[in-house]
């Protein structure tokens, strides 16, 4: 108990007493002064009693009060932290859970502005379709990059090589160099701008010849051809170690898996993979002459060597798909 606490008791002690005293005297003056044990009437006892019962008892009430009302409160108190605790960490969950959700949003849309849309192990390739035009334009950065584009099932593409290469042997190389120039402007702009803004200090065409073909191959994986990689196994220049990369140097050649033109037994009887060949010498003629050079490589000067009866190269003379197709790089 306090100190105030303690006055006000010793006050209602005082007050109780001098309230029986009181009353002792009134009794006493009402009965002529006589004072006997047997004149004090009951109501004196009661009032006497009652005067230092109520002290006592205001005491006990009050004690009472100080322990059990700090403790109520604290326990209130603490309840209410807990639940606003517990509300806390809920709002935290899912202010968190939103921000994921967010970033998810925006990843998608990311993805689908570039036409290639991730999905677990996966990957999806999106094509914008208008309705009203029957048209499908491939989705780029920019509205200025859309393609058109017509879905023709790898059948039919080579059903209409297997045509052409009856009638004229030399056509599906040409149709592929055509195509791969044609295609080159576009990868070597992507790959200028990239390296703009990813190195604001070095020049893309300070960068070497196996770099520029690594990023040609990852942009143009989602094309359907299948898989390329730079020597059978790396699939990008990160990957490969100093050793690999000198014998790439020694030795350039690109694997194209599983492609596109050796399918199936008809595919590979057909022996389409001329196409391809003349795709890989297009676009490399029209990288930059400082980036051919630093594998003395020279514009227009470039050969693509790919022998379809070789089971070493090629898939159409029994290598296995997965193993892919080898085109070499030659002088």
């Amino acid at each position: 108990m306090n100190k105030e606490s303690t006055k006000v008791f010793l006050a209602l002690y005082i007050t109780a007493a001098t309230i029986t005293v009181v009353a002792i005297l009134i009794d006493y003056y009402h009965d002529n002064w006589k004072v006997s044990l047997e004149n004090i009437d009951l109501i004196t006892v009661i009032i006497a009693f009652t005067s230092f019962a109520i002290p006592a008892l205001t005491q006990v009430i009050v004690q009472t009060l100080i322990e059990i009302i700090p403790n109520r409160a604290d326990q209130i108190i603490k309840a209410r932290f807990l639940t606003l605790n517990s509300k806390l960490e809920e709002f935290n969950i899912m202010r968190s859970e939103l921000a994921d959700l967010h970033q998810k949003q925006t990843n998608i849309q990311n993805a689908l502005a570039k036409g290639i849309v991730p999905y677990g192990e996966r990957a999806y390739r999106t094509l914008e379709y208008i309705e009203t035009k029957g048209m499908l334009l491939n989705r780029f950065e920019t509205d200025e990059q859309q393609t058109r584009n017509v879905l023709f099932s790898n059948q039919t593409i080579n059903l209409i090589f297997q045509h052409l290469k009856k009638n004229h042997s030399d056509i599906l190389f040409d149709i592929g160099k055509l195509s791969g120039l044609s295609f080159s402007e576009e990868i070597v702009n992507y790959i200028e701008d990239f390296y703009r803004s990813q190195h604001q200090k070095l020049s893309p065409y300070e960068v070497d010849l196996l770099e520029w073909i690594s990023i040609w191959l990852h942009y143009d994986s989602g094309a359907g051809f299948g898989h390329f990689s730079l020597d059978g196994k790396n699939s990008t220049i990160t990957t490969m170690t100093d050793e690999q990369r000198a014998c790439w140097k020694q030795s350039p050649r690109l694997v194209l898996h599983y492609s596109f033109l050796v399918d199936d037994d008809k595919t590979r009887e057909s022996r389409l993979c001329d196409f391809m060949r003349g795709y890989i010498k297009g676009v490399l003629d029209k990288f930059p002459e400082p980036v051919l050079k630093t594998y003395d490589f020279h514009q227009e000067k470039i050969v693509v060597e790919h022998d379809m009866t070789s089971r070493e190269q090629c898939v159409c003379a029994g290598r296995y798909k997965a193993d892919g197709c080898v085109f070499h790089i030659v002088k």
